[in-house]
Parts: C-alpha cells; structure tokens; sequence
C-alpha cells in the first residue's frame, strides 16, 4: 500500500513539474486599457444580467470575459463577431482570507476581462462557425427548455441547472433560498447527480441484460451494465460543459469501473485516494478549487462514519448526518464565514427529492425532445410541479429565526486543529479519550484574538473596490 501511494505521488509530481513548464498566455500590455477593434468567437452561454450580457469571447489564443452594456444583441456560441471593447487584467480584493477573483478567472482560462464598447462603433456580426459544438447543443437544449417550460414553470432556471448546468436563469430569491439551507450543492452537477444517473443506467441495463442468456454467456451482464453506466456518465457530463465538479465526478466513478471491470476488491477508501491522486495528475492546481476540498471532504467523511459495521442502519444515518455537519462546519466557515443550521433536516428531504423525482422527470423530458414535444413539456411541467412543494418547505426553513449562523474563522491552523478534533470525537471504537475532541469547539468559539492593549489601537485597510476603508 505505501509503495503504491509513493508511486501515485511519483506521478502527480511529474504532472505538477510538465504544468509548471508549460507556457503562460498572457496578452500583451500595449492591449490593454485602450479601446480595440478585435475579431472572435462567442465561446459561452451569455449571461443575462438586468443590465448586461456576459459572455466569453475566444480571441486568437486568449480568452476574454466580455459585458456587453445597452440592449446585446442574442449571443449564439459559434457565431465570430468583430467588436470594439477594453480589456483590463483580471483583478479582485487583495484583502486577507476573502475571495480570490482573480484566481477564480485563472482557474476558468480567462486570460482578460472587459467590455464591448458601442457609442461609436456597434458590433458587427460576421458568419456561424463550427467551434464550440459542445456548447452550441447546451444552448439549444437551454432554448429549448425555455420554449417548452414558458408559461407553465416557474422553475425552469432550477430544470436547466440539474440538466446542463446553467443557472443564468435561476430567480435570485430561490437561489438564496438554496444558500441559507444549505442545499445550494443540489443545483452543482457533481458526484450526487452524475453517481444518480449512473446508478439508473447501471440498474436497467443490468436488468435487461439478465434476461438475454446469449449475453451472459459471452460477458457477465454487470459489465455491460458499468460499461453503459460510465458512458451515460460521460454524456451527462458533456451536457453539463465537462464543469470541474462533474470531471472529478467522472474520473471518481471511473475509478470504480475499472476496479468492477478487473474483478478487482477496490477498498472504498482507497478509491477514494485514486481518485484524488488521478485528479491532481491531470489537473495539478485542482487542490485550489473550494469545490475539490469540500468533495473529498465530505465523501472522506462519509466513509469514515461508516467504518463501524456493527451499527444499525439508522444509527450509521444518523452518525453520518451528525459527522457531515460538524465535519463541513470549520470548512464552511473558513470559506463562506456562514453555515445553514437547517441543512441537516433541509437535505434530508431535498436530496431524494431531488433526486429520484425531480431528476428524473427533467432528464425524461430531455430525452422526449428528441421525440414528442408534448410530453416534453408534459415532463418539464411536472419536474416544475414537484419543485413547487420542495421551495415551499426550504422557504419555511429559510425564514426560521437563526437559520443561518454568520462566523468566521482567522486561520487556516484552526481549520485543520478543529476538523481533527471532529474525527477525534467520532473515532470508531470506544475509548476514554474520544471525548477530548469536544476541546476542539472552544478553538471555535473561542478563538485566539489579539487585543491591542489599553491606549493603543489596531488599524486594518480594507479594500472595497474603488477604494480603501479602514477599521479601527
């Protein structure tokens, strides 16, 4: 075993050294904060803001994040535009601990931002072009989701973000709605939907398979059932654009595959190791994605509440819930200074709801655009439907006196101090010291402060975007 996670690291360090020598797009100096005359290809879904449309614009070898001000014209990916805009680097708060924006675009290619400029020269549409195929069919299914669910859903931003994961058309009240319960990851195509989709594939062709003996007699039908569970996978993930969250989804389950496929016994937790290492070899700056640690996290944490097999199923339930919250909380807090104090019982409903009732219905619907149009809509519609009592009841956890907890954590060394002491209190067996992880929660609620001392003062400048604040 360690001769196999030395050889794993051997690897990722190999991958990390050829991406450090790979070249830096950076675009040029002389073309930026000036007005430019440039010639690209729409390559995103716009974004309709109230006062604007964002979108990503590919050109030459860089890749820009345009506004564009002033009734857009409707942006179709594909389409080569010849437009006026000005470019600055992308930049965000330098404050300590905060949001690193700039990193986030790095992280998304985006090499510039910008804005189209059409006082003096409106943009010129100059043909459709083959590139971005991919995002070209998103498109059309986000239309036509649009098309078929006008009229009759009010949640067809929510049916668009569970099937290609675009949330541009989301309300923003039912957005805070999934934030404040803490089942904002519900509307992320990650590990639980595309681990959704697998499992129902994997489940009818099995099914289906058993009953051909011409089949089974030539390979065992569980290996058409992971064959034909990977590759509805691999189609759900195109359709969400290959999101970063999907892609370590993806290569988590082929992990699990492969093991099926070898008739190889695959412990959980190492897979689960596999997996993160073969993340990092092909995306060696993935540790820099909140959504890779919290993952892990959460999934390393479902595993080690079930190490105790002894347990009753509801005592497992209720030990994995009750480590889930406690173990996400430092994370939580680290990175979003908040946790939902309802998310407990708000997931426990909306998951499988979500999941084998709303999922279900909307990929239904999917399928039936290819065929009826009617029972697309019909589909879409009660997708729609089963949503209306979902953020119902979300809106009444939403609105319960503190439902929401606002706290932060200063360092990073109490995150990993208190995340222990949560592993510490629900170590397997029962021993005398387990208790001592309870010693944990004063390094959160107690935290480790300087205080400036009488007559002196401590002076902290903030930066808030067009300028500098200061807190005495």
């Amino acid at each position: 075993m360690s001769v196999r996670i030395a050889f794993y690291f051997i690897f990722y360090s190999l991958a990390f050294s050829v991406h450090a020598l790979l070249p830096i797009k950076k675009i040029p100096h002389q073309q930026l904060q000036r007005t430019l005359k440039i010639s690209g290809i729409v390559a995103s879904i716009p974004q309709h803001k109230s006062r604007y449309d964002r979108f990503d614009f590919q050109y030459h070898q860089w890749r820009l994040r345009l506004n564009w001000y002033n009734n857009a014209p409707t942006l179709k990916v594909g389409e080569r535009w010849q437009l006026w805009v000005k470019l600055k680097k992308p930049h965000g708060f330098k404050n300590p601990n905060s949001f690193n924006y700039a990193s986030y675009l790095h992280r998304q290619g985006i090499d510039a931002v910008g804005y189209v400029s059409t006082k003096k020269h409106p943009g010129k549409l100059l043909k459709q072009t083959n590139r971005y195929l991919l995002t070209q069919l998103r498109q059309s299914i986000l239309n036509k989701i649009r098309q078929h669910s006008a009229g009759t859903s009010n949640y067809r931003g929510i049916i668009a973000a569970l099937l290609i994961g675009v949330r541009t058309d989301m309300a923003p009240n039912d957005w805070q709605i999934f934030q404040k319960t803490g089942t904002a990851h519900l509307m992320a195509i990650s590990g639980l939907h595309v681990g959704m989709v697998a499992g129902i594939i994997y489940m009818l062709i099995l099914w289906c398979c058993k009953r051909s003996m011409r089949l089974c007699l030539w390979r065992p039908a569980q290996d058409f059932a992971v064959v034909g569970s990977l590759i509805g996978a691999l189609i759900y993930a195109a359709l969400a654009g290959f999101a970063v969250s999907t892609v370590r989804a993806l290569i988590m389950l082929s992990v699990w595959g492969a093991a099926k496929l070898l008739r190889r016994v695959l412990p959980l937790m190492q897979a689960l190791m596999l997996a993160f290492i073969l993340i990092l070899m092909i995306d060696p700056q993935a540790y820099q994605d909140t959504g890779f640690i919290l993952s892990f996290a959460a999934v390393g944490l479902i595993l080690y509440a079930n190490i105790n097999s002894t347990l009753s199923v509801w005592h497992r339930a209720f030990r994995t819930k009750g480590l889930l919250f406690l173990g996400m909380l430092p994370l939580s807090l680290w990175y979003f200074q908040q946790i939902s104090l309802v998310a407990i019982p708000a997931n426990i409903v909306a998951i499988p709801w979500v999941s084998f009732v709303t999922v279900p219905l909307s990929l239904l619907g999917l399928v039936f655009l290819l065929l009826n149009n009617n029972l697309a809509q019909l589909c879409f519609s009660l997708a729609s439907l089963s949503l209306k009592p979902l953020m119902l009841l979300l809106a009444w956890f939403e609105n319960l006196p503190y439902s929401v907890w606002h706290w932060g954590i200063a360092h990073s060394y109490d995150v990993v101090l208190i995340f222990i002491s949560v592993l510490i209190l629900f170590y397997p067996k029962k021993t005398h010291w387990r208790w001592s992880g309870v010693l944990g929660g004063f390094l959160l609620f107690f935290p480790m402060v300087s205080v400036p001392k009488f007559g002196n003062m401590s002076l902290t400048v903030l930066d808030v975007g067009q300028g500098l604040a200061t807190v005495i």
